[in-house]
């Protein structure tokens, strides 16, 4: 349910709400929020103890959407620069803010305002337990094609296969690090999504096959990229698909996965 505007306030229309956009987008990108951003990321220690920040991620009235403080913080700095003050005017600003793509779902302007909206490319896709799963073609580390049928073909009666899809956070498109190591610019060409997954398997001394998607992003297309994805595969079916709820579920596996941003899982059963 929207919140209703304030009569102590303007009703936020769409070229205020866009301009409020393109400011949180300015705001957002900046070197200090960032570095907030990933200070708050790190804070989580993996046990029971959970800090003040994970404490006080909030739920949209309607929506499940959980938003870190440090975020907040700078979406609260926007709706007071516009001027909007009191409680009930800054609850009223922030849920509008918060609502951009939900009240002009084909507003292209307006997604294109902020990275968060146009790079999101979270998906559950079509596929479901019990399924059929979908051949597609993959690549080697080495940019030689290879169908996924013939993958699990030639796999043991268990094994874990990993696929370097395209970067979910992007330092040239959504960037939420500011190490240099994690800061990924997005692949340009196939060589350069080859080239890092070779980077990745060094760098953590993977032993578990690692293949590639192709540039028309074909896999992540179909088997959709929703954070912390993986498939349980076995004979023709998909019999399981790990999708974690936020954020109960996902604290248990994410500092498992922390480094994984670009990657589906398959785990083949035969």
């Amino acid at each position: 349910m929207e919140r209703e505007c304030p009569e102590t306030c303007e009703k936020i229309t769409r070229d205020v709400l866009l301009q409020m956009l393109k400011r949180e987008n300015e705001l957002r990108l900046s070197k200090e929020a960032l570095e907030e951003i990933e200070m708050e990321s790190r804070e989580y220690d993996g046990n029971d103890n959970e800090n003040e920040s994970n404490k006080n991620k909030k739920e949209h009235e309607n929506e499940k959407v959980h938003i870190p403080m440090s975020i907040m913080k700078w979406q609260e700095r926007v709706v007071r620069e516009f001027g909007y003050e009191s409680n009930d005017e800054v609850n009223y600003a922030l849920q509008t803010l918060r609502s951009a793509r939900r009240l002009y779902p084909n507003d292209m302007e307006i997604k294109d305002a902020t990275y968060y909206l146009k790079y999101n490319r979270i998906n559950r896709g079509t596929l479901g337990v019990g399924d059929e799963w979908k051949d597609v073609t993959l690549m080697t580390c080495n940019a030689q094609a290879k169908k996924l049928s013939d993958i699990i073909r030639e796999q043991d009666s268990f094994n874990f296969v990993f696929v370097y899809i395209l970067e979910a956070h992007a330092s040239d498109e959504w960037p939420i690090r500011t190490k240099p190591n994690l800061c990924i610019k997005q692949h340009a060409s196939l060589k350069d999504r080859c080239s890092l997954a070779i980077r990745l398997i060094d760098e953590f001394h993977f032993q578990i096959p690692v293949f590639v998607d192709t540039m028309d992003n074909c896999f992540q297309t179909t088997y959709a990229a929703w954070p912390l994805r993986a498939f349980l595969l076995h004979h023709s079916t998909i019999q399981f698909i790990l999708q974690p709820k936020w954020p109960e579920e996902e604290k248990e596996l994410e500092f498992i996965f922390s480094f994984f941003f670009g990657m589906l899982f398959l785990f083949i059963l035969k």
